[in-house]
């Protein structure tokens, strides 16, 4: 069984000195005690408690990780490779990458991975 880390927000307010350099948003790494808290803010107020580290299929902002199988796990994080290489909306997404599976690339990527895999 796979659980997938996640960071508390209001945590990373309380502890946004030990966090500059280590976040990035929309390609910019956060540098600045300031930075982090208002973007860790405005997650709160998007009623968001926790943050995903990394690609978790079925991840809630509230809760974090479902838990999964090595093999779900591997599958998921393979298919997200190849949607964050395909996708065209990368600058533009609000969406966080390997965790919403409904959008466009995501999709098409499950499809190239069952093709080459089948």
């Amino acid at each position: 069984m796979i659980i997938h880390t996640c960071l508390s927000i209001e945590g990373a307010i309380r502890n946004a000195k030990d966090l500059k350099g280590c976040l990035t948003v929309d390609g910019k790494t956060l540098d600045t005690v300031k930075e982090i808290r208002d973007y860790m803010r405005k997650q709160l107020t998007e009623g968001k408690k926790v943050l995903p580290m990394c690609n978790c299929e079925g991840f809630s902002f509230e809760t974090g990780c479902p838990k999964h199988t090595e093999e779900a796990a591997r599958k998921h994080d393979a298919v997200c490779q190849i949607a964050q290489a395909i996708c065209e909306e990368k600058e533009a997404c609000e969406r966080y990458c390997g965790i919403c599976t409904d959008c466009k690339a995501y999709q098409e990527a499950k499809k190239i991975y069952e093709e080459r895999k089948g």
